[in-house]
């Protein structure tokens, strides 16, 4: 059971082990949940992978409201995100080109005097 939570959700909203999880969570909720920090939650929010409106919204509308996050979504979410397939675990090696120096082109065989 959580303690007092900005989003008003009672203490069987907050229950997480195999019982039902109220479809919008506050951030403390669904940090728990999710198993990240409230801190990763805003960073996810700020780079596009947790989307306003979807996985994510405002408990009121104005600018200072507590976020509210869906669950579920966030989850399927967090899951694209680091899906990975056999072509990405096991890239195959390949030669690598020389690189260029930093001193610019090669002049040859001039003596430095």
């Amino acid at each position: 059971m959580h303690p007092a939570c900005p989003c008003g959700g009672t203490a069987d909203s907050h229950t997480m082990d195999n019982q039902p999880v109220q479809t919008w969570a506050c951030a403390r909720v669904a940090r728990d949940h999710l198993g990240v920090s409230e801190r990763t939650l805003a960073r996810w929010r700020g780079c596009g992978l947790l989307k306003a409106g979807k996985h994510w919204r405002r408990k009121f509308p104005t600018g200072n409201s507590p976020v509210l996050y869906h669950l579920a979504l966030c989850e399927e979410a967090m899951g694209e995100a680091t899906a990975r397939t056999a072509g990405t675990l096991e890239r195959p090696v390949t030669k690598s080109k020389p690189r260029p120096t930093s001193a610019g082109p090669s002049r040859g065989n001039e003596r430095i005097s």
